[in-house]
């Protein structure tokens, strides 16, 4: 018998990359907020309007880009994002007013939209869903490794070149990034020639469908109406509240209400993204394990509630801490803790979605990012009106315990369209 090769492992290393690369502007943004505060002379409450302006462009075109993945095939859709991306980075590196900067970042935030939304499309066509826990897992592992590698290196160019120059210097990396994609990837594995008959029939297993230039129905308004994907969207609203709270304003809280220096502030930023590059990858794992134990619904369900339960209860133990480094601790655990459900929440957007895993999973992350835009935003208004750093995470804490009980109604078994 032909042992089948290992193609789809290469795929999943360039979407890991890609995940990587893609979380270097918004962590460079929150490392270089204070440097951009100071020149472009911004108060707390207009810096939190710019980091929401991101994240409400990219809620806004997820679903489009998402469905535009399934029409068309991630290889061109993420072309695309790429070369937006690297336009958009470069463009902030010239921002002269605060007009100039959200405009900047919410075109910026359109043009990203879209980009983990297909990376599950084409998880969906070069793996099975036994395996799909995993490689979910491995992607965002990237991203959170990307992240976290950024501050130490983000400060060491601030240091020698400036913020405006760090940004257009990503910008041209993005775009030898944006040709290589496109060069290396297709949509279908019947397309690549070293693919060889046993990895494709591994591939097609259990129901696995390739993506396809023939029309695909992708019913929206099913989709819209779907009150277990809407459990779904809910709970990664939840998410996105909680996460960006780390992206954006962290550094900032950490120097303010922590007293850290700005020596120190590279490796404690850096820390729950660390934490939760580790949890993603093994959130991944865990729940495709389970699924001969468990069965795909308990299996996604189990790793989903105790990642809810566990980031509820490290982030209120943080805010009851007086020692800096036990709050940074249980502050690095939270944020592992909610990341440790990404893998099966994503990895449910491909079981439940088949050839409209693009458009489910769009739909999911724009409710998501409808929490990252509330969270930058209600914390720069609620530490100008009240001083308090401590308020919008508590907030988290109790969104989290939501997330919880979200998760018993929501079934990865129940497919929309095969």
């Amino acid at each position: 018998m032909q042992n089948p090769t290992r193609i789809r492992y290469v795929v999943l290393a360039g979407l890991f990359g890609l995940a990587a690369f893609t979380y270097l502007d918004r962590v460079c943004m929150s490392i270089a907020a204070p440097w951009i505060i100071r020149d472009l002379k911004l108060s707390p409450e207009q810096m939190g309007t710019i980091f929401s302006a991101f994240a409400a462009a990219y809620a806004l075109f997820e679903l489009p880009t998402g469905w535009l993945g399934d029409r068309l095939g991630p290889r061109r859709v993420l072309a695309r994002v790429l070369v937006w991306w690297s336009i958009f980075t470069a463009a902030i590196g010239f921002a002269r007013s605060y007009g100039w900067m959200l405009a900047v970042q919410f075109l910026f935030g359109a043009g990203e939209a879209g980009a983990y939304p297909n990376m599950t499309r084409a998880v969906t066509v070069w793996f099975p869903p036994r395996g799909r826990g995993s490689a979910m897992g491995t992607i965002w592992m990237g991203s959170r490794l990307g992240a976290a590698v950024t501050p130490p290196i983000v400060l060491l160019f601030l240091h020698y070149l400036g913020w405006r120059e760090t940004f257009r210097t990503l910008g041209v990396a993005g775009g030898i990034l944006a040709a290589t994609w496109f060069v290396l990837y297709r949509d279908n594995p019947s397309e690549v020639k070293c693919v060889n008959t046993a990895e494709r029939e591994l591939i097609a297993d259990e129901g696995t469908t390739a993506f396809t230039n023939e029309h695909v129905h992708i019913p929206l308004g099913a989709i819209l109406s779907n009150g277990n994907l809407w459990a779904l969207d809910l709970m990664y609203f939840t998410l996105g509240f909680t996460y960006y709270l780390y992206i954006s304003w962290l550094p900032m809280y950490l120097v303010k209400q922590r007293g850290v220096s700005l020596h120190q502030l590279a490796y404690f930023a850096a820390l729950p993204l660390v934490f939760s590059a580790a949890a993603s990858l093994g959130g991944g794992l865990v729940t495709d394990l389970l699924i001969p134990y468990t069965g795909l619904k308990w299996a996604r369900r189990t790793v989903g509630m105790t990642g809810s339960a566990g980031a509820a209860t490290c982030l209120f133990i943080s805010l009851h801490l007086s020692d800096v480094y036990l709050a940074i601790l249980f502050l690095s655990l939270a944020a592992a803790a909610s990341d440790f459900i990404l893998a099966a929440a994503w990895a449910t957007c491909a079981d439940i979605g088949g050839r409209t895993a693009g458009t489910v999973s769009g739909a999911m992350n724009m409710i998501g990012n409808l929490g990252a835009t509330l969270s930058p935003a209600l914390m720069g208004f609620v530490v100008q009106r009240t001083g308090s750093w401590n308020l919008t995470f508590a907030i988290a804490a109790v969104l989290n315990l939501a997330g919880f009980l979200l998760w018993f109604r929501i079934d990865a078994t129940r497919r929309l369209v095969t």
